[in-house]
């Protein structure tokens, strides 16, 4: 019985191993964002620019950087254009992905905005302002979260530069 019992276990701690190491470890997903730690999951909709709605668990092994934005903010606007470039050339063929969220406010007029400029980044819409919320925004707009490959905040910043992410990728 004792053997049974010992391989039973074994058999379930090598499942679990291997689900953690694969990025299964979904019920550990925070409610706030908090450097070091497991990234909260995505509440959001309006996907454009993605095959279908993202979560979180699917970008484990990619470093990630989130945007939160709005059509209303000048210095959003200004970081767009970057951030396609960043996403179409700069990032295009590495592990890399950029998801602009766009704010609650005027959230139903994301998808023309993105299409008449052209943006080719994923962008998806916080209608609720949840995301926002969990990831630790306040009000101030542009706002970055930077998540590494395991799935980890790294920065909740305004801002987010190549060397950062670049470091990120090499880890």
């Amino acid at each position: 019985m004792k053997t049974l019992t010992r391989a039973a276990l074994a058999a379930v701690a090598l499942s679990l191993s291997l689900g953690v190491a694969r990025g299964e470890d979904k019920a550990k997903r925070p409610d706030k964002a908090t450097v070091g730690e497991v990234a909260p999951e995505l509440s959001v909709s309006g996907w454009k620019n993605a095959k279908s709605a993202i979560k979180m668990d699917d970008l484990v092994g990619q470093v990630v950087v989130l945007k939160f934005w709005a059509k209303w903010c000048p210095q959003c606007l200004s970081g767009l254009k970057p951030l396609n470039k960043l996403a179409t050339e700069t990032y295009k063929d590495k592990k890399v992905t950029f998801i602009a969220i766009h704010d609650k406010k005027d959230h139903d007029q994301m998808a023309d905005f993105v299409a008449r400029n052209k943006f080719l980044f994923t962008c998806c819409e916080d209608d609720k302002g949840e995301t926002f919320k969990a990831f630790g925004g306040k009000k101030d707009l542009p706002y970055n979260v930077l998540i590494d490959k395991k799935g980890k905040v790294r920065k909740l910043d305004w801002d987010v530069d190549e060397k950062e992410i670049d470091k990120l990728l090499a880890e």
